[in-house]
C-alpha cells in the first residue's frame, strides 16, 4: 500500500467519521425526536380492532399452507412503512425553537392536533426551517428505516428518549451532556 493510498483512507475514514459526528445532538437530534412523536401519533389514530392479514410461510405435512393468522395494524410493518415513506412531506408544520437560557434546539409543531389555540414563544419560521427540517427528516428515516419498523413494533414507555439515543444515536445521553458541561466548565 503506497502513501497516496493511505492517504485517501485517511481522508475518507475522516470525512465519514465526521458526518457521523455532525448527525448526532442539535437539529439532527430534534428531528429524531419529531420523527418519533410523528410515528407514534400516526400509530394512535388506528382503530385498536383494526387487524392485518398474514398469511404463514410454514407447510404442514400434507403440503397446505399453515393457517392466516391477525395481526394489529397500527404496529404492523406496512403500516410503519406507509408512515415512514409520507411523513417528511409534514415537516412544514413545524417551526425550530431555541432555548434562551440552554440553547437547546427542538422543533415545535405550529398547530393543534386537537383543535386546541396553540402558543408558540421564541420560534423562526420559514421556508428554509421547514426544507431544513425536511432532509433532516428523510436523512434520518433514511439512516435509521430499518431500526425504525423494528423498533416501533412493539409499545415503549419513553420512544423519543429510548430511540433517539440508544438505537438511533441521534442524540447526546444525559450523561454525555453533563460530562461535555463539566469539561467546558474547567476549560
Amino acid at each position: 500500500m503506497g502513501f497516496f493510498d493511505l492517504f485517501y483512507i485517511t481522508l475518507i475514514s475522516g470525512l465519514i467519521g465526521s458526518s457521523i459526528a455532525a448527525r448526532k445532538g442539535g437539529k439532527y437530534c430534534a428531528a429524531c425526536h419529531v420523527v418519533v412523536e410523528e410515528i407514534e401519533y400516526e400509530i394512535s389514530k388506528v382503530d385498536r380492532k383494526k387487524v392485518l392479514e398474514v398469511d404463514g410461510f410454514r407447510i404442514d405435512p400434507q403440503g397446505n399452507q399453515m393457517k392466516r393468522r391477525t395481526i394489529p395494524y397500527a404496529r404492523s410493518e406496512t403500516h410503519l412503512t406507509e408512515i415512514t415513506e409520507e411523513l417528511c412531506e409534514r415537516m412544514n408544520q413545524y417551526a425550530l425553537s431555541t432555548d434562551k437560557n440552554t440553547g437547546e434546539v427542538k422543533y415545535v409543531l405550529t398547530k393543534s392536533r386537537d383543535g386546541n389555540p396553540v402558543t408558540l414563544e421564541n420560534v423562526s419560521m420559514s421556508s428554509q426551517t421547514a426544507d431544513e427540517l425536511r432532509n433532516l427528516c428523510n436523512a434520518f428515516i433514511e439512516d435509521n428505516d430499518e431500526n425504525m419498523v423494528e423498533y416501533f413494533k412493539q409499545k415503549h414507555d419513553d420512544p423519543k428518549n429510548d430511540f433517539c439515543q440508544n438505537i438511533a444515536e441521534a442524540c447526546d445521553s444525559e450523561e454525555e451532556e453533563e460530562d461535555e458541561d463539566e469539561a467546558k466548565d474547567e476549560l
